[in-house]
């Protein structure tokens, strides 16, 4: 009996030094604070449409696949997973996997400006897309937008809508900030339009250059 005391004591101070409560959730990164050491996602999949805040710690370990990162490396748009705890009614990061590459610099988009790439995902559900593109260092950066009935969409020169649009589309989209969300204003999706626009030109000018060469040959002949 004098055995299993010590031993029932051991396995309660192991029980209760487990988090209360332990979760993971999905989200699009909404904003960072470094000063408070936070983590402020827009919930998606289950807690979508909800804002969740975190706070992050020095136990906290951000990933970007098995690639180590901090808080300051994590960029606004992004998806991420977070594996939490609950202390004191906060929730507490314990693993933050950062979806795409490691940014090489902190991308922080400005409050209105254009965003061009390859849409590589388009989700429906949610009204969002997510594009890739050159970021602040000319590498490619993972942003995501959101996407509201009201936003203009056109695709090759045409009015469209959010469904009209596909993986690998060539895009260019005007954003802005709204309550916290990188959010469309309007949208310009097709690269065989612009290279229409490209070829027209070309062709007149060759079509000029070889006039003139016969004009040449012309005056030549006796």
């Amino acid at each position: 009996m004098s055995t299993m005391r010590p031993l029932f004591a051991l396995l309660s101070g192991l029980l209760f030094s487990f988090p209360v409560s332990a979760a993971e959730v999905v989200g699009i990164v909404a904003r960072v604070d470094l000063e408070k050491k936070e983590l402020l996602l827009d919930g998606r999949g289950a807690a979508r449409g909800e804002a969740l805040m975190f706070v992050v710690d020095n136990d906290t370990q951000v990933l970007f696949g098995k690639r180590a990162a901090s808080l300051a490396d994590v960029p606004f748009g992004r998806r991420v997973h977070v594996l939490y705890e609950v202390r004191d009614s906060r929730r507490v990061a314990r693993i933050v996997r950062v979806n795409g590459p490691k940014p090489t610099a902190p991308a922080t988009p400005a409050d209105k400006g254009a965003i061009t790439g390859v849409l590589r995902r388009v989700a429906l559900t949610d009204r969002e897309v997510v594009v890739i593109g050159p970021g602040s260092m000319g590498k490619e950066t993972e942003t995501t937008v959101a996407v509201p009935e009201a936003a203009r969409i056109a695709k090759d020169g045409k009015a469209a809508t959010l469904e009209m649009l596909k993986e690998n589309d060539m895009v260019r989209i005007v954003a802005e900030m709204r309550d916290g969300k990188l959010t469309a204003i309007e949208i310009q999706v097709g690269a065989a339009t612009a290279k229409k626009s490209d070829l027209v030109p070309k062709i007149r000018l060759g079509l000029q250059i070889a006039d003139l060469l016969l004009k040449q040959m012309e005056k030549r002949e006796p």
